[in-house]
């Protein structure tokens, strides 16, 4: 499963588009074995997107698996640059507790 998030621009053909922070966390929660990649608008109407970020960490700490591709599509630099730091930071420490876990069971 491809997921977009974002509150206005629908998802390209192949994507299955989450236009909210609630919806979002459905589709992830229920989805989150087959989840393959996301794409992340900043703001959306009911906030910005870093919330979701941190829920699809939570999300794949919570069953053991790498996160997903991701990518951003806002139109506001700021918004990139924010989701891709907060992005980079959670996919690295989730790949460090990972290899730690696999470290500890080997």
């Amino acid at each position: 499963m491809r997921l977009w998030l974002d509150d206005l621009r629908p998802a390209p053909d192949g994507w299955t588009w989450a236009r909210d922070q609630a919806q979002f966390r459905r589709l992830a929660h229920d989805q989150i074995h087959e989840l393959e990649e996301v794409a992340f608008d900043f703001y959306l109407e009911d906030g910005d997107s870093l919330e979701c970020c941190d829920h699809l960490f939570r999300l794949c700490r919570r069953v053991r698996r790498a996160f997903p591709r991701w990518s951003t599509h806002s139109s506001s630099d700021r918004g990139n640059r924010l989701l891709t730091e907060r992005l980079t930071a959670l996919e690295a420490y989730l790949a460090a507790m990972l290899a730690g876990e696999a470290e500890n069971e080997g």
